[in-house]
């Protein structure tokens, strides 16, 4: 415990492709209010830390590649490019 803090925990659900996966997260607030604000920021890193984990993008038209991502930052800099 860090200073009058508790430890939090919460949970919330992804839906992808009709398969609903649950993300877990843990922090410490001073109370309730506090842990509900913070919630907002903890849901935001775990969104941000899937999204840095998707890998191997591809774009296929008449089942031909047209172009293949390593990431999707590199797919986000090549659209800001166009």
């Amino acid at each position: 415990m860090i200073k009058n803090k508790q430890l939090y925990r919460s949970s919330f659900k992804i839906n992808i492709d009709h398969f609903d996966r649950i993300i877990y997260c843990q922090f410490f607030a001073y109370n309730d209010e506090d842990a509900i604000s913070q919630l907002v920021i903890r849901v935001q890193e775990r969104i941000g830390f899937i999204t840095t984990n998707i890998k191997s993008i591809i774009l296929t038209k008449n089942n031909n590649e047209i172009r293949k991502f390593i990431n999707l930052e590199e797919l986000q800099q090549e659209n800001t490019k166009a």
